[in-house]
């Protein structure tokens, strides 16, 4: 396949090489060229184009939005001003010390926020104080790490984690709070791991699924949903195959993959130290290193609690690559035209061929915290907490890891990173296995908080807030009205994540408040004419029922008074 460039026809891999140094040349700052004014910029009369950067513009930029309130720095940093900014050194640094900032000024407003709420609950004679704080509309229970002067109950069972810190059981109710220790609750499920040392393999086994590890390559040879005894690994494959490509892309580095770079497959299997890590009785796991270069190594641990229906990978990477492209691949045995991605507030449908050439331009499709490929009654989904290029092709699902782009900013990405993903086989499909939630529960697991005070509460019942008893339906955000001069509220935003008409009922207990009122409105919190009662809810025994239909983003007004 020829390319016409300047009257001659040359190679994909000759044109690439016309614009990009080799990947193992060593890369040459760029030299600094003035920016172009233009009247329709993002910034203040500038606009970055490829090859024009100025960052020197940058810094008074970055700083300004520095001065703003914490509540609105997070909206302001995703314009599109800042976005080509953050592409140069100079803006990634800078924008490290802004979320830096977010970060330590949201964790000062949710350690208040969580000694108010904890003044709300009955005493006991418990101590020290701990709190756990359910932000989802559904109630959670996880392994997770305590600190080591917490008294926990004399059932409790306990383990020490691979890092040396305590882990137990803990339960949170719905959106709501849970203190002392009645948050720690005894599990019935069972872990186990065992090794073989005649075959090489190391398995993992729960209630749920059982994994087998190999331990000269690191990868899965197989993985069965224990109730159905389907095998999700098919015959002579692997899973958790990490694979690197060669990505020179032929104009932008940082901007543009192209899809010839699939063509560079080169499987990594380099391992050393091969050891488990955990023997439960909470969670198992395994752990090894990769070697990916001389310069780059990743140190993963592929572990399985004792609750959960999915195993997870958890890694630390020293990234110090020249524009390579770093992913991780399942392959499976399921027949199905179309995989599911998430997207904000529902999903979209990706086809898994490449029959046209608008498929083929689909090489590779963003999702947020998952991506399920399901045929009738079986499916996997590949769960992320901060990793957002998928992957389905020729029935494997990739998931697109680490890159070295080498301009604008010729330090992207280098260093150290952590982050995890897991692979969650499932029967039927991810809306009926809850994937939804599972992938919420990944993404944001559940933390015990050390509070100041050394109040307690006796008794779990009583501090759920909310519950919504239809899965389909996700309660995203809970804020108070803009308009404070009102009567106390709250606003509650919901949606319909299953892509169908969906009714539920929502449940309050806020006492000593009361709901007096609930009426929808639009995202701007406005609400219907005054002589319409079209988005007036009623309310029965403290509970709304909300229609939704799919997709649907539903945003409700919910008025407080005291209760009588």
């Amino acid at each position: 396949q020829a390319l016409h460039m300047g009257g001659r026809d040359v190679s994909r891999a000759t044109q690439r090489d016309l614009h990009h140094p080799g990947r193992d040349q060593e890369v040459q700052p760029r030299r600094r060229v003035p920016v172009e004014r233009r009247r329709d910029c993002g910034g203040p009369g500038v606009r970055l184009r490829p090859g024009r950067l100025s960052v020197g513009r940058v810094a008074p930029h970055l700083e300004a939005l520095l001065a703003q309130p914490v509540s609105r720095r997070p909206a302001r940093n995703i314009d599109r001003t800042v976005c080509v900014y953050s592409c140069v050194l100079q803006a990634h640094d800078l924008a490290k010390k802004y979320y830096k900032d977010v970060h330590q000024s949201a964790k000062t407003i949710f350690s208040s926020s969580l000694e108010a709420l904890l003044k709300s609950l009955p005493a006991s004679a418990a101590a020290p104080a701990v709190a756990i704080f359910n932000p989802f509309s559904w109630a959670r229970e996880e392994v997770c790490a305590v600190p080591e002067d917490v008294t926990l109950p004399d059932a409790t069972r306990v383990q020490q984690s691979s890092t040396g810190r305590r882990l137990a059981f803990v339960q949170a109710p719905s959106l709501g709070i849970v203190a002392g220790q009645d948050m720690f609750s005894d599990v019935a499920s069972t872990v186990s791991v065992t090794e073989d040392e005649a075959t090489g393999m190391c398995r993992l086994v729960n209630d749920f699924v059982q994994v087998d590890v190999d331990r000269r390559s690191g990868q899965l040879t197989s993985l069965i949903i224990l109730k159905s005894g389907r095998e999700s690994i098919p015959d002579g494959q692997t899973g958790n195959r990490l694979v690197i490509f060669d990505d020179v892309p032929l104009f932008w580095d940082a901007w543009d993959v192209m899809p010839y770079h699939l063509e560079t497959r080169e499987v990594l299997t380099d391992i050393t130290d091969f050891r488990v890590v955990e023997r439960g009785p909470l969670r198992v796991g395994v752990q090894f290193k990769l070697k990916i270069s001389d310069k780059s190594s990743l140190v993963q641990t592929v572990s399985l609690s004792c609750n959960e229906e999915f195993v997870r990978f958890h890694n630390e990477v020293e990234w110090n690559e020249n524009r390579r492209f770093l992913k991780v691949e399942f392959p499976t045995d399921i027949s199905s035209m179309e995989a599911a991605y998430e997207m904000q507030f529902g999903h979209v449908r990706r086809p898994t061929h490449a029959n046209t050439s608008w498929d083929v331009a689909k090489f590779e499709v963003c999702g947020h915290k998952w991506c399920d490929y399901s045929e009738y009654d079986f499916g996997v989904a590949v769960l992320s907490d901060c990793k957002y290029g998928y992957c389905v092709r020729n029935r494997v699902v990739r998931l697109s890891l680490l890159r070295a782009p080498k301009a604008p900013d010729a330090h992207s990405d280098m260093g150290h990173h952590e982050f995890s993903y897991a692979l969650f086989p499932h029967q039927g499909t991810f809306q009926s296995a809850g994937v939804v939630r599972q992938s919420y529960n990944f993404s944001h697991p559940l933390t015990v908080t050390p509070t100041t005070g050394q109040k307690t509460t006796a008794k779990q019942t009583g501090n759920s807030w909310l519950q919504c008893d239809n899965p389909a339906i996700v309660l995203e955000a809970v804020k108070k009205p803009e308009d404070t001069a009102s009567s106390p509220a709250l606003v509650l935003r919901f949606y319909e994540a299953f892509g169908g008409h969906a009714s539920g009922v929502v449940h309050f207990d806020l006492a000593p408040l009361r709901v007096s009122s609930a009426k929808l409105c639009n995202i701007l919190e406005e609400e219907e004419e005054a002589d319409s009662s079209s988005g007036a809810l009623s309310i029965v025994d403290q509970s709304i029922m909300l229609q939704l239909k799919p997709f649907q983003v539903a945003t409700v007004l919910v008025h407080l008074a005291t209760a009588p």
